[in-house]
């Protein structure tokens, strides 16, 4: 069973710490310290807790009318408004009290956080994990390599009087 570990060189300094595995499933795995999966989710915390922040809406736009609008009384016709026209609105809006739903969101979102954070750090030491198992994997073949050289050694050696022998009769 055999796995590679490569580092990055191409899209990261060597001190990013980014590394590819590659199982013998054909599963690649890419893990980097520098996009932790927890700091995006920290950027989630921030964006719950921007609920507490006042909302600013600009509004703008141009009416073109074919004949302005108008009513008729006893006969008179009166226009109510100009045929075109512009109109902008500006609004401010601050949330007083929302009954905790910012305070669960960015609790949510904390949590949401850790978790990741956590299982980044699982798979950090899967990681870990898999190359120690793949070097002593390499080990033992060596290991495994040597005592066949070994053997066919000791053969040959044994051959050769057994060979002797036979051919003296």
């Amino acid at each position: 069973q055999a796995i590679r570990v490569w580092r990055w060189g191409n899209l990261c300094p060597p001190t990013c710490g980014s590394y590819v595995l590659h199982t013998p499933g054909g599963k690649v795995c890419r893990l980097s310290d520098q996009e932790t999966p927890d700091k995006f989710a920290g950027e989630k915390v921030k964006v719950a807790g921007s609920s507490r922040l006042p909302r600013i809406d600009l509004q703008g736009g141009y009416t073109a009318q074919q004949e302005p609008q108008a009513f008729v009384l006893n006969g008179t016709t009166a226009t109510t408004q100009d045929p075109d026209y512009a109109s902008f609105n500006l609004s401010i809006y601050q949330t007083l009290y929302d009954f905790g739903k910012t305070r669960a969101r960015v609790g949510a979102a904390r949590m949401e956080k850790e978790a990741a954070g956590h299982g980044y750090a699982a798979d950090r030491q899967d990681l870990f994990l898999q190359v120690v198992r793949a070097y002593y994997g390499i080990l033992e073949a060596q290991k495994l390599v040597t005592a066949a050289e070994d053997e066919v050694a000791s053969m040959t050696a044994h051959r050769q009087p057994a060979q002797a022998l036979f051919d003296e009769g």
